[in-house]
């Protein structure tokens, strides 16, 4: 990627950086949080994405 060529030129990025990719592999909700999905915490949240993401794993470990 190259820069801006000048300070006072916004850098824009190439096109194939906005392409997003599908994720497929979505989980669904357990059970024991599905029955209360209207009131869920934050701990909640972070219990879900740590057993469900790799990512989210590795960001809280």
């Amino acid at each position: 990627m190259a820069a801006s060529p000048a300070p006072n030129v916004p850098w824009t990025p190439p096109t194939l950086a906005f392409q997003a990719t599908a994720d497929t592999t979505a989980a669904g909700l357990p059970a024991d949080l599905a029955d209360r999905v209207q009131r869920l915490t934050l701990a909640d949240i972070v219990d879900y994405g740590l057993r469900n993401n790799a990512a989210t794993r590795v960001a809280w470990a």
